[in-house]
Formats: C-alpha cells, sequence, structure tokens
C-alpha cells in the first residue's frame, strides 16, 4: 500500500545505489587503466620493455599490479549492486530505499576515490620501478594502501545494505488504523484472520476498531484486543464518519444495500484524504444478486458473468440489486479520494470459526439457506421453485472471508493488477447449485429428524411462494452464475464444495428446527 513512509517511487532510491555502486567503481577502474596504460589501453608496457631493456631482468608483475587492483575496485561496485538489486521490489520503505542509496554512493566514491589513487601511484611506480626496480616493494605498499580506500567503502556499503533490511522491519511495525463496520455479520471471521488465533503475520501493525451496535458484544471484542465505537449508524453518524476518517483501512460487512451508510463511509473517506492527502482504502461486501435472471425455477439457462468482464457489469443500471450503492462507490474511486474494492459473493454457506465466533459475538446462519429452510420447517417438507432448476454460485463463509485479507495484502504489498473501482469487483464462488439439489436436502434433513412425512421435496405453489416471501420470491427462483477470475488471481483457492454446502444445510435445518422449538 503506498504512503507517505511507503511511496510508490521508493524504489527508485535503491535502483540509484545499484546503479552508484557499478558506474563510480568502473569510472575510477578505468582512470587506473588510461592513466597507467596511456596513450591507449595496454599499450604502455611493451613500450616500456623496448626503450628500457633492463625491464627483461626485472618482475614483470609490477607493470600490471595496478591494472589489477583496478580490476578489483570494480568488482567492490559489482558485489554491492548485486546486492542491492536482487532486493528491489514495489514493497519498499523510503528509509530502506535511502539507506541503499547511501550504500551504493559509499562503495562507488570510495572506488573512485580509490581508483583516482591508483592510477596516479601505479602512473609514477611503474615508470620509477623500471629505472629503479628497489622502488617496487615501495610501490606495492603505496598501492595497497590506495586500493584500501575502496575496501573501506566495500565494508560500509554491506553493514548499510544489511541495516536497510532492518529498517524495513521497523516501519512495517507502524500501525495501520483499520474500521471494520458490522462484525457481527457472518465474515466477523474478518477480525479473527487479522486479529485471531488465526493470526495474520502482521496482526500487531493493524489497529482494528469496529463499530457496532451491541455494548454487550463490544466488550467481548475488547476482550479480543479490538478497539470498539458502540452507536447506531442513524442517531451517532457524526461519530461514525469521524472514525472512518481515522482509518487507513475500512471494511464494511454490514448491509450491502443500506444506502446511507455507504454515503457516510465515503464522507469519513473524503475527510481522510483532505487531511492527509493520501488515498484511503475501501472493502465493501455486496452480492452477486445484481446479475441474476427471472428463471422462476424453470430453468437453468443463463448467461454467466466473469468479475473481469468490466464494462458488462459496469452496464448494469442502478436499478438492479445492489448497483444503488455499488455505483456510488465506483463513482468516488473515480474521483480520486478513495480506492474502492467490492466483495461479491453468492450464496454462503457454512460457520464461522473462530474467537468472534466463540465468544457469541457474531451471527453463525447465512442468510439464504435459512430463508428457504425455515418455511420448510413449516410446511413440514422441503420445498423448491418452479421445477427446481435454477442455480446459484456459493462458496464457504470462512473461505471467502480469506478475499478480503488477499486483497488487503495485495494492497499493502502494491502488488501489480489489483483492480479497484470500475474494475474492483471480486466474485467469491466455487461450484453451483441448483434449487432442487438443496431443497432434497432440506427434505431429508427434515425427515430424518422426524420432521416431515418425506424424504423427498416439492414445489412451493405461487399461494405458498407469496405467503412465505412475499413479493420477493421469484429472486430466489433466481439463476445467478459468477465467475471470481480476480480473487484466484491473488492467490484464492477455495477447496469446499457442493457436498459440504449440502452438509452444512442439514446442520441448519436441525439448528433451526431446534430454534423453533424454543419458540
Amino acid at each position: 500500500m503506498s504512503s507517505d513512509l511507503c511511496p510508490v517511487y521508493a524504489p527508485f532510491f535503491s535502483a540509484m545505489g545499484c546503479t552508484s555502486a557499478i558506474v563510480f567503481t568502473c569510472i575510477g577502474a578505468r582512470f587506473v587503466l588510461v592513466l597507467v596504460s596511456s596513450p591507449a589501453p595496454l599499450l604502455r608496457i611493451p613500450q616500456l620493455f623496448i626503450s628500457l631493456p633492463q625491464l627483461a631482468s626485472s618482475p614483470p608483475v609490477m607493470c600490471v599490479v595496478p591494472v589489477i587492483m583496478a580490476g578489483i575496485i570494480a568488482i567492490y561496485g559489482l558485489v554491492v549492486s548485486v546486492l542491492i538489486s536482487s532486493d528491489l521490489s514495489t514493497q519498499m520503505s523510503l528509509a530502506k530505499g535511502f539507506t541503499q542509496l547511501g550504500a551504493g554512493l559509499s562503495v562507488g566514491l570510495a572506488g573512485l576515490a580509490a581508483g583516482f589513487a591508483v592510477g596516479i601511484v601505479g602512473d609514477a611506480g611503474v615508470r620509477g620501478t623500471a629505472q629503479q626496480p628497489r622502488l617496487f616493494v615501495g610501490m606495492i605498499l603505496i598501492l595497497i594502501f590506495a586500493e584500501v580506500l575502496g575496501l573501506y567503502g566495500l565494508i560500509v556499503a554491506l553493514i548499510m545494505n544489511t541495516k536497510a533490511s532492518g529498517m524495513e522491519a521497523l516501519i512495517s511495525r507502524r500501525r495501520v488504523p483499520m474500521g471494520i463496520k458490522g462484525a457481527e455479520w457472518d465474515s466477523g471471521s474478518i477480525p479473527y484472520h487479522l486479529h485471531g488465533t488465526h493470526m495474520h503475520p502482521d496482526a500487531s501493525s493493524f489497529e482494528i476498531t469496529t463499530f457496532l451496535r451491541s455494548a454487550d458484544k463490544a466488550e467481548k471484542l475488547k476482550a479480543l484486543g479490538v478497539k470498539t465505537i458502540v452507536g447506531s449508524f442513524v442517531d451517532d453518524r457524526d461519530t461514525f464518519v469521524e472514525a472512518v476518517s481515522a482509518s487507513d483501512v475500512v471494511i464494511a460487512v454490514a448491509s450491502s444495500d443500506d444506502l446511507p451508510i455507504a454515503q457516510a463511509v465515503l464522507e469519513g473517506h473524503k475527510k481522510y484524504h483532505q487531511k492527509t492527502g493520501k488515498v484511503p482504502t475501501l472493502i465493501h461486501t455486496s452480492g452477486t444478486a445484481f446479475i441474476v435472471d427471472d428463471a422462476r425455477g424453470l430453468t437453468a439457462e443463463h448467461v454467466s458473468f466473469s468479475d473481469l468482464e468490466v464494462d458488462r457489469l459496469n452496464a448494469i443500471p442502478e436499478t438492479a440489486l445492489h448497483r444503488h450503492v455499488d455505483i456510488p462507490l465506483i463513482e468516488a474511486d473515480k474521483e480520486g479520494y478513495v480506492k474502492t474494492y467490492i466483495v461479491t459473493p453468492g450464496t454462503l454457506f457454512g460457520y464461522p470459526t473462530g474467537p468472534v465466533k466463540d465468544a457469541g459475538i457474531q451471527n453463525i446462519h447465512s442468510i439464504q439457506l435459512p430463508w428457504v429452510i425455515r418455511p420448510s420447517i413449516q410446511r413440514k417438507q422441503g420445498a423448491y421453485f418452479g421445477k427446481g432448476l435454477n442455480k446459484w454460485s456459493a462458496a464457504d463463509v470462512n473461505e471467502t472471508a480469506e478475499i478480503f485479507i488477499l486483497i488487503l495484502d495485495a494492497i499493502r504489498s502494491n502488488a501489480p493488477g489489483v483492480g479497484h473501482g470500475a474494475e474492483g469487483y471480486y466474485f467469491a464462488e466455487h461450484f453451483e447449485y441448483s434449487g432442487y439439489e438443496a431443497a432434497e436436502a432440506i427434505a431429508e434433513a427434515l425427515h430424518e429428524h422426524g420432521a416431515a412425512p418425506t424424504p423427498e421435496p416439492s414445489a412451493f405453489s405461487l399461494e405458498e411462494a407469496e405467503k412465505y416471501f412475499g413479493p420477493v420470491w421469484p429472486l430466489l427462483a433466481t439463476n445467478c452464475y459468477a465467475k471470481g477470475e480476480r480473487a484466484r488471481a491473488l492467490g484464492w483457492k477455495p477447496v469446499k464444495g457442493l457436498q459440504d454446502l449440502l452438509a452444512n444445510v442439514k446442520e441448519e435445518v436441525a439448528a433451526l428446527l431446534a430454534e423453533a422449538q424454543k419458540n
């Protein structure tokens, strides 16, 4: 994530350190070669043998010692340059960039000075030794002390490059203010992933604040090391906006259709941007219902949507479900004061895990499956709409929570290709299930618990559909085919499939039967 401490241009300084190390040492080495072997490289040495025949009985190595030392100076620069270049990445703090620039300049300028010294001493020494061989030992000593200047630079550069990694770790421990809206929702798994026993490797750098309505649940969250703000999104709107304006990142996992809440989030982000000049991050939870058809359970034929099909998705009108909230978020991203990422699950199933769930803070039931199970309990038979042919994409709730973490990590590491705004839909799906398959699992579970006379499902009549669901029943009878390619590109690897969903349906039936008996 680009910030004042880790800007996108930080790698430039490391690259300049890499360049300085090799360029300046090579200039120093070239100075030696040009000076010692002028008028052209390697010509003066044979000329000395011709003009001074006594060299034939003298150690010929004296003529090439400065040239060898020139090559060693260049090697110092090469070593440091390779070390710095191997550490270049888009995730880099400014402190690390400056330190590696200093390392490159240390060896580069020291090598340049050593090259000048070796060149001057070597030029005079070779000619002097040719006339008086006893000067050879003195020349070697002077060349060694001239060469050691470059060695000093190499030692300092290696130490600085090692320290650079330590500075990166220090910067990474900066506390990242993070707001989570609606921790009671199914993906209370998110604070669990960030701050729970399933500890995120950078958990100590996150300062998590949740906004929720229940004071009792707030106390339980505090016990988990999470800051809380108790209030109503309506009555305490100003408090909510101020909390958002203090957060680098907001993860919204409350209602996907509450426009006033979304507007309050955007207002807080705009304040943050105006105060800091930085662009905050909003990871919002929506749903795939905006791509449904009107199958009414009579057909499985439906066009699928990939979250990479930007133009098709953004051509869907505001009248479609969830779009009245999604569109303002996308427009805010276009304005440049926030980057928005919209996680869009289909049917969620499974039970959340972790300390947030164990503390009794979050709702453990999904929305869509119990919506059909409760009427089935009342009618004493599992049921589907039409012919039960309609299909929905689905994903496990805990695996869906991983998408939020993958997006967050990709943003923080400045990973390339992390779409946002108009390119920021992230579908959460792993497989498809039909209305009939779900109804069959419900019917079998009801029969196993003695709550239905038959394990076979039947269709809701029109009267039943309107009785139990009102005018929204056609939504439950739609097809919804989503293809989540963006999350997979970030490394998302869902595992749980159709059989896991059907097993969870039976677990939900048992839980809701027990709930009905208590009431």
